[in-house]
């Protein structure tokens, strides 16, 4: 059994908090990104891989519906590959889709597209 003060408590404390933190952090992004998305995205917001790191990575990239369409799915899925995202192919037909279904530039979609984006063919 064990006691708070014991050797093994006090070292499982450490990369359990640890664990608690990243869980946290991942939780606090996904919520920091769902209303970005149902912004400038709503097609894709509506994914249900949305949560997967897929997803967030994609984001960080091509933070826009122009830039996707630009970019293309062979583009984005390369472009994921090269990031190591499981199902890069699905994502990124998924992303150009979801652009292609949304031809209008929604109001602050410039704003949240300030910042470095992914290099792309037509940029």
């Amino acid at each position: 059994m064990l006691r708070p003060g014991d050797e093994i408590a006090v070292e499982l404390r450490t990369p359990t908090t640890r664990r608690l933190d990243v869980a946290f952090d991942r939780t606090r992004q996904i919520n920091r990104l769902r209303p970005q998305l149902l912004e400038i995205l709503p097609a894709l917001e509506r994914s249900p891989d949305l949560l997967n790191k897929g997803s967030v990575k994609l984001l960080t990239g091509y933070r826009t519906p122009a830039a996707i369409r630009r970019a293309g799915a062979k583009w984005i899925e390369t472009w994921l590959k090269n990031r190591k995202i499981r199902g890069a192919t699905a994502l990124a037909k998924t992303a150009v889709q979801a652009a292609q279904a949304q031809m209008t530039a929604l109001p602050g979609e410039k704003p949240a597209a300030a910042g470095r984006t992914a290099w792309c063919p037509s940029e």
